[in-house]
């Protein structure tokens, strides 16, 4: 039977703030190009730190958060 790695919480975290961004991106139509080019970053860059929220700035997830209009709950789960 294989093994069952448990989970840290920074990984936790990471997955549900992923989950959240891509969420609200379906529920918006907006693409990862969009986002990038708001972000002022490169479409690859954006796409890494997606799958990893932790690397981004506060200001991108700031930025992030304000373009994809969550509200005060979904801003504290990013934090």
């Amino acid at each position: 039977m294989p093994r069952v790695a448990c989970l840290d919480s920074q990984t936790k975290k990471d997955r549900e703030v992923h989950a959240l961004i891509e969420s609200r991106m379906i529920n918006l139509a907006k693409t990862d190009d969009a986002l990038a080019q708001y972000l002022n970053i490169h479409v690859a860059t954006f796409r890494r730190k997606k799958r990893h929220p932790s690397q981004f700035t506060l200001l991108e997830m700031q930025r992030v958060a304000r373009y994809l209009n969550f509200d005060s709950e979904n801003k504290a789960v990013c934090l």
